[in-house]
């Protein structure tokens, strides 16, 4: 590759339109006379490093029957680099530890913020993330939940990755000269229609090839559009960058418009929230279903308690973590939230108590093993709950759910078993949706104090629409037709 003042011996790889340049650190000036001559003298050098690229290649191909991505490759290389300084890391693997599909997309991240990228350019006109390290050190001051960071961090992974696959398309640099109209239109139309990226998966199956999925939602196009502002919005206050921030406010906005990027209703939104009788089969599985009961191992009977705590109680999984003696006050239940600061106070249920009690008052958890287990419980419990509400109802228990998201226009559907939709924050959404129903709209001050929301919209955005066996009132006016001509009126539509 021609450079200003030499000529650098790069290595190409390149998969799925992402391309991967990495130097072998061999440069020859212009000013040597015999290019030939001093390109041999450093061919074992060049060799060398070529072998290193061709064995991680071959390596992944042997394990997984294809070609490794671009960003894999990133990783592994990186790891070389790091092994070779003898720099630990927390992203570094044990000798002959082989890496982990689930961590790829996070160590990618790491890689792609803190190396590649923030080398290139000498200047915010060549390079618009040169600062991004003091935004991440600044945000990090500031923030109160880590995950800000790796959304943050997200961020600077999808413009990589968007600067990479445009990279011949006439974004040889992406500096501040280029954020105007037309690239929002591309990185939105990259975001939707063409960004790969994984799932982090956990468990038994955790080291099968993790298939890429292929564009974000509207909602996380949207997020990614948001934290990218507040970069700007840092470069300008922070560090003196002119930059008209209603101007790109304005093209961005004219971009989402023009890609029918915009944020989904939660009215359109189904999640899963518990029934009352659901959820009375759950604390009871132990009598109901004691043969399955018996199956579950310690670490999955805790997991469940949590979840079942969290349901009666409304708090957040990063609220129940913090849980302890203090939070318990005259059989109230008392705190502030940790996402904005505001405080609530719920009636403590005499079974969450039982529950702090056994557990001597520490619901601590790992999030992402926490989902997983509970996933797969639910699966059977709900399973195990079929014939119970079937047998009372007469009507068939629904057990497969669509959830729907959109990309862009698109609207791509998700159907799953209905456990498999379970999570931490679906106890929140059970506590709220259950509350709500049982105390109509009256009160509904009074349960925004229970669970710490100051808004009306964010309250009801939690309160979700189920399968409960009972009927529905459809006509809301009790208009019907009436009958006609001495017709006894039994064709009628009558209310119901």
């Amino acid at each position: 590759m021609q450079r200003a003042t030499c000529k650098e011996v790069i290595i190409y790889y390149s998969k799925k339109g992402l391309k991967f340049r990495v130097s072998t650190k061999v440069k020859i000036p212009n000013t040597v006379e015999n290019f030939e001559t001093a390109l041999n003298r450093n061919q074992k050098k060049i060799q060398k490093f070529h072998a290193q690229v061709e064995s991680l290649i071959e390596g992944y191909q042997k394990r997984y029957l294809e070609r490794p991505s671009v960003q894999w490759l990133k990783v592994e290389l990186k790891k070389l680099k790091l092994e070779k300084e003898n720099v630990v890391t927390t992203t570094q693997r044990k000798p002959g530890f082989p890496v982990s599909l689930e961590n790829i997309e996070h160590e990618a991240v790491e890689l792609f913020s803190s190396e590649e990228v923030l080398s290139k350019g000498q200047n915010i006109e060549q390079n618009i993330l040169l600062y991004w390290s003091d935004f991440i050190d600044f945000k990090k001051l500031i923030s109160r939940n880590p995950n800000t960071i790796k959304r943050y961090n997200s961020l600077a992974t999808t413009l990589v990755k968007f600067w990479e696959k445009y990279y011949d398309n006439g974004y040889d640099q992406l500096g501040l000269r280029e954020i105007g109209i037309h690239f929002f239109i591309d990185f939105i139309r990259y975001m939707i229609k063409e960004h790969e990226f994984t799932y982090r998966t956990f468990g038994a199956h955790s080291d099968l090839p993790n298939l890429p999925q292929v564009g974000i939602s509207n909602t996380t196009a949207i997020k990614r559009l948001t934290d990218f502002l507040e970069y700007l919005k840092f470069l300008k206050r922070k560090k003196g960058i002119q930059i008209d921030i209603e101007d790109v406010r304005d093209c961005m906005n004219m971009a989402k418009h023009k890609f029918h990027v915009s944020r989904e209703v939660d009215e359109t939104k189904w999640e899963l929230t518990l029934t009352v009788e659901e959820l009375q089969f759950i604390v009871n599985l132990k009598k109901y279903e004691s043969d399955y009961y018996k199956t579950l191992t310690p670490a999955y009977r805790r997991y469940l308690d949590i979840f079942i705590f969290m349901c009666l109680q409304g708090t957040s999984p990063v609220d129940t973590k913090k849980t302890n003696r203090v939070s318990v006050m005259n059989g109230n239940l008392i705190g502030k939230r940790s996402k904005t600061d505001i405080g609530y106070k719920v009636e403590l249920n005499p079974i969450a108590e039982r529950i702090l009690k056994e557990y001597d008052y520490n619901l601590d958890f790992i999030e992402q093993s926490f989902n997983e287990a509970i996933k797969k419980l639910m699966v059977t419990i709900f399973e195990l709950y079929r014939p119970r509400f079937e047998g009372k109802y007469n009507e068939r228990y629904e057990l497969i759910y669509v959830q729907k998201k959109f990309k862009g226009p698109e609207e791509v559907n998700t159907i799953l078993h209905k456990g498999l939709y379970a999570e931490a924050m679906t106890g929140r959404r059970t506590f709220i949706t259950n509350l709500n129903e049982d105390s109509g709209d009256v009160n509904l001050k009074e349960n925004m104090r229970r669970t710490g929301h100051a808004r009306l919209q964010t309250h009801l955005g939690y309160q979700k629409d189920r399968q409960t066996g009972k009927a529905r009132k459809r006509n809301l006016f009790g208009i019907f037709i009436e009958p006609v001509n001495g017709n006894d009126g039994t064709d009628s539509q009558n209310a119901e």
